[in-house]
């Protein structure tokens, strides 16, 4: 999906539940990952947002949602 505004309320609406709107973006070159998981843990178990992580990986593809699973 390309990213635009009207695209992202859109799936705000859907994914997000009403009076839970928060959204929290991280964005780290890819020498970021350990500060990366060190953010990431800290969240509290069951945070009211959506985390959205951008990355810069190059043109492989990214390993970053089984890097970061057992920090979430």
């Amino acid at each position: 999906m390309t990213f635009s505004l009207k695209n992202f309320e859109r799936w705000a609406l859907f994914y997000m539940p009403a009076g839970h709107r928060h959204v929290i973006v991280i964005g780290t070159p890819l020498g970021g990952l350990a500060a990366l998981r060190t953010v990431l843990s800290a969240f509290p178990q069951g945070l009211h947002a959506t985390v959205l992580v951008v990355m810069h990986v190059g043109n492989q593809r990214s390993l970053l949602p089984e890097l970061l699973a057992p920090h979430c």
